[in-house]
C-alpha cells in the first residue's frame, strides 16, 4: 500500500485531529516571500486544507494539489466561498502546467516526494525571485510526561515494535533547510516554532489513526492497541499534552 494514501482513507479523522499551524509561521512566510493579493501560489499536498486558509484569506490566487479524493472533497467544501481557489486532483509528479508561481508551499507533505524530482520541479515552477516554503510538524510528548510516555512505549513494544521516536532538533531543521542549496536555490534559511495541544484519551487515539504507519496495522491489532493507549492516558489523568515542534524551510529562486 502507498502509505501516503492512508491519509485519504482516514480523511475525516485527519481533518479533525491534525493541527493548524501557528500564526507566527504565516507571518514569517509572508515577510520572506512578500506575498500580496496579486500573488499566485501553489500548494503541494494540501490534505484537507490545514495550511491553506490564511493564504486564501489574503486574496491570493491559490492552486492546491491533492491526490486523495476524500481529502480534496473536504477542502473543496471548506473553501468553496473563495473564487481564487483551484484544486487539482492528482500527484505532484503528474502536475503539468505552464504557469509560474510567486510562492510554492507544502505542509507536512513534501517528504513523500522524491527529493531530486521535488526540488528541481519546484524550482522550475517558480517565477524568478519566487519563494519556496516547506514546513512540517514533529510531535512529541515525553518531556514533562515521562511516566505516561514510558507506559505508552511499553504498548508500542507489544503492538508496534521498532525504533523509539527521536526529538526533532534545530540541527535537523538546519540540515533540511540547506538541502535546497543543492538544487539552485538561494537565501536558504529556517525557523522553528512550538505548539502544545492537549488531547483527551479518545482524541489521541483518533489522531493515531491518521499516522500512516499506524493506519496499516491489522484492524484487530489496531483496535486493541488504540484502546490500550486510551486506558493508559486515562490512568494518567485523561490528558496527553502533545508538543509539536514545527520547522519552516525557506528558499528563493534566483
Amino acid at each position: 500500500m502507498n502509505l501516503s494514501m492512508t491519509f485519504n482513507q482516514n480523511a475525516a479523522a485527519f481533518e479533525q485531529y491534525r493541527i493548524k499551524y501557528p500564526e507566527a509561521l504565516y507571518r514569517d512566510i509572508l515577510a520572506y516571500a512578500q506575498i500580496c493579493s496579486d500573488s499566485s501560489l501553489l500548494e503541494i499536498g494540501m490534505g484537507s486544507g490545514q495550511a491553506t486558509g490564511p493564504f486564501l484569506a489574503m486574496g491570493c490566487s491559490l492552486t492546491a494539489i491533492e491526490q486523495g479524493d476524500k481529502l480534496a472533497a473536504i477542502a473543496s467544501e471548506k473553501f468553496a466561498c473563495y473564487p481564487n481557489f483551484k484544486l487539482w486532483l492528482g500527484r505532484f509528479e503528474e502536475f503539468d502546467c505552464s504557469e509560474r508561481y510567486d510562492l510554492i508551499f507544502s505542509a507536512s507533505a513534501f517528504h513523500w516526494i522524491e527529493e531530486d524530482f521535488g526540488y528541481r520541479r519546484v524550482h522550475e515552477l517558480l517565477k524568478e525571485g519566487g519563494s519556496f516554503a516547506r514546513f512540517a510538524s514533529h510531535p512529541e510528548y515525553r518531556i514533562g510526561q515521562e511516566a505516561l510516555y514510558e507506559d505508552i512505549q511499553k504498548l508500542y513494544d507489544i503492538y508496534k515494535p521498532g525504533p523509539k521516536p527521536v526529538e526533532y532538533t534545530e540541527a535537523d531543521a538546519a540540515s533540511r533547510a540547506a538541502t535546497a542549496e543543492r538544487y539552485g536555490f538561494s537565501d536558504c534559511t529556517y525557523r522553528m516554532y512550538e505548539l502544545t495541544v492537549p488531547f483527551t484519551a479518545a482524541a489521541y487515539a483518533g489522531r493515531l489513526s491518521t499516522y500512516s504507519d499506524h493506519a496499516v496495522l491489522p484492524e484487530e491489532v489496531k483496535r486493541e492497541f488504540f484502546a490500550k493507549v486510551e486506558e493508559v492516558i486515562n490512568a494518567h489523568g485523561g490528558i496527553l499534552n502533545l508538543r509539536h515542534i514545527i520547522d519552516l524551510q525557506l528558499a528563493r529562486k534566483g
